[in-house]
């Protein structure tokens, strides 16, 4: 019915008339269409990065659409989209200074980086409406139009839910998550195009019921197979009654000014100025209405006595709001652009919890001093086919700081990444209820990176059939802090110390494709960090028009297997990833059959998920005590309408 509806909002779309431009364009009989509808990041406006963007129409990996597969499973989740996610490898925060530490949510809303600012001759409505197994659905709709000539609105609607997987009770539908996310975009530009302003507000709500995954604690934690091979009726959650919510409000503000009269003539040197605004406000509550019956199957350590908390419930919340603003200038001088800004940040952030002792409401706030922070970024041509790219941040005064250098040339790219930043308040302070501790003492860590990497090379025997290129990585990490088994955060006494390498394959004869990467790591320090020994992504497909030239798509499979580890667990109250030394995840191939096809204007999927399972085994496990995707039949539409 959402999707009828919808359909039903473009076309009064198509016939709705937008201003003088659109009516004269129908005039003259312009056919509406990606190349009539283009869009802009607030960063390519950022980096001065004049190329236009258009709509998107490739089909190629629409059936990728869940975190795990859209990062080339190098994440991990709780098994259904929607959950707690979060990177296997490791990354290092692009913020530094205060930030919060509640990220594992944070995918599955529009970022700031995503949202699309449209310049469209006619009003554009992009419908995007998946229906997975087990009762997933995710709807997204974007409508824009342009207001006049130089200036343009959007709104934005996304929609998505999941049900449990095994363990429901009677009812049809048992939900298991729900997301919803709202937001309006604006775009302005100035007749000479000397003034750029880009606007938007999104909010965004996500309730999990918690269940904690499958209770595994009379099991025996000699591998995940001991789990899977149980039966539905065996099985039961490890909590009932427990909500995670989070409410986040960003809004945000760029603008810039063009010193030069004419801005729409390239010339040897060019000074911008720009401003930018962001406010954030993010709410985490979490609550256990059954505390008395979740001990027995879930906590394994409380600091106080249960039964004082018989028929109670428990919560935690936390109220978070940062303010940014930067300001600066930034241009061209020859080949050479620059950027140089300075930035203040303002904090507010209190707890409320259920107070153990006197089972009172109670409220802790935590005084954070204003932030400033000085930065810069240069691009730098060295010599024909070698470039130089460098930028950096400073808190002021010297604290946490960011630099990063990229060396380019027509073989290979390199990259030296340091990063020097606080733990997070998370990391450093949780009050009341579950887990209680302040880390004042947590020293500041210490990341650095290096990355290598090549473009596709041709295999000179066979280069028009084949071609690789390689990668390679080393991380090294101090003082790194981590939440250990029991979810309590940890900071290392010794360095973690991460290599990766690997390779790219692609090969083609007429219409059959094959893409492959493999990828080897291993943590040479303290074991805290666990990362799979070899990954392998494999994809194998056809691509032609089919149904005698009438329908253009691709037709294949899609294979991934890690080696068995010990992945992190997830830990509910915290809303974080911990150790685990109990059980073995991944280890499992995983195969997927997928046609990707389009048609007019609309890009489709059709996908069957995990095709191996009960012939490599029954379940698997990228997280422990959840199971993974299981096998399903999913379906995906993409719907553009341009007029």
């Amino acid at each position: 019915m959402a999707v009828f509806l919808l359909a039903i909002f473009g076309a009064w779309a198509q016939d709705t008339p937008n201003n003088s431009k659109t009516s004269l364009a129908k005039k003259d009989s312009i056919r509406y269409g990606p190349n009539t509808t283009r869009y802009y990041y607030w960063h390519t406006l950022y980096n001065n990065i004049t190329d236009t963007l258009y709509i998107d129409t490739t089909y190629a990996n629409r059936h990728r659409y869940n975190m795990v597969q859209r990062n080339g499973n190098t994440w991990q989740d709780l098994g259904i989209f929607g959950t707690a996610t979060q990177p296997i490898f490791y990354r290092e925060p692009e913020q530094i200074g205060t930030r919060l530490g509640y990220n594992s949510l944070a995918p599955y809303r529009l970022q700031r980086d995503e949202v699309r600012y449209f310049d469209s001759y006619s009003p554009f409505t992009d419908l995007d409406y998946i229906q997975g197994g087990k009762g997933r659905t995710r709807l997204r709709v974007t409508h824009a139009r342009s207001i006049t000539p130089d200036a343009s609105a959007a709104i934005f609607f996304q929609r998505q839910e999941s049900n449990k997987i095994l363990g429901r009770n009677s009812r049809r539908n048992d939900p298991l998550l729900s997301i919803q996310n709202y937001g309006a975009i604006t775009r302005f530009f100035s007749k000479d195009l000397r003034y750029k302003l880009l606007a938007h507000f999104l909010y965004s709500e996500h309730a999990v019921q918690e269940n904690g995954g499958y209770n595994t604690d009379e099991l025996s934690p000699a591998n995940s197979e001991t789990l899977a091979n149980l039966s539905p009726q065996e099985l039961a959650y490890s909590l009932e009654e427990v909500v995670s919510r989070e409410k986040v409000r960003t809004f945000h503000l760029y603008q810039q000014f063009d010193l030069k009269k004419d801005s729409t003539q390239p010339a040897k040197l060019t000074i911008q100025l720009f401003h930018q605004l962001e406010w954030l406000r993010q709410i985490n509550e979490y609550t256990d209405e059954n505390l008395a019956g979740n001990v027995a199957t879930f906590y394994r350590r409380l600091p106080f006595d249960i039964n004082r908390f018989r028929g109670k419930k428990l919560t935690y919340l936390t109220d978070y709001q940062q303010l940014d603003n930067r300001a600066g200038i930034k241009g061209q001088w020859n080949a050479l652009r620059y950027r140089a800004y300075l930035r203040s940040r303002l904090y507010g952030f209190e707890a409320n919890y259920t107070d153990v002792s006197t089972l009172a409401d109670s409220i802790e706030r935590v005084n954070i001093a204003p932030e400033w922070f000085a930065g810069f970024a240069a691009n730098i041509p060295v010599y024909r086919h070698h470039k130089l790219e460098a930028e950096g941040e400073l808190q002021l005064p010297m604290r946490d700081y960011r630099t990063k250098l990229v060396y380019i040339n027509k073989w290979f790219r390199g990259t030296w990444l340091r990063t020097v930043f606080s733990p997070d308040l998370t990391q450093r302070h949780v009050f009341g209820s579950f887990f209680k501790w302040n880390n004042a003492d947590f020293s500041r860590i210490v990341s650095d990176r290096l990355n290598y990497e090549t473009d596709f090379i041709p295999v000179s025997f066979i280069k028009k059939y084949l071609s690789f290129s390689r990668f390679a990585g080393f991380e090294n990490i101090q003082n790194m802090v981590y939440y250990d088994t029991a979810g309590i955060a940890r900071q290392t006494t010794e360095g973690v110390r991460i290599l990766h390498a690997g390779m790219h394959l692609r090969a083609r004869w007429n219409y059959l494709q094959w893409l492959t990467q493999i990828m080897y790591s291993y943590n040479m320090g303290e074991d805290v960090f666990r990362v799979p020994s070899l990954l392998i992504n494999s994809q194998l497909f056809v691509q032609k028009k089919f149904f005698r030239d009438e329908l253009d798509g691709q037709f294949g499979v899609d294979f991934h297997w890690k080696s068995a580890f010990y992945a992190n667990a997830f830990m509910p109250p915290t809303q974080q990833f911990i150790l685990n030394d109990r059980y073995l995840t991944d280890g499992f191939p995983v195969l997927d059959l997928f046609f990707n096809f389009k048609i007019s204007k609309a890009l489709l999927f059709v996908k069957v998920t995990n095709l191996l399972q009960d012939i490599a085994g029954k379940a698997y496990f990228n997280t422990p005590r959840y199971y993974a995707q299981p096998r399903s039949l999913e379906l995906g539409i993409n719907w553009l309408f341009f007029d």
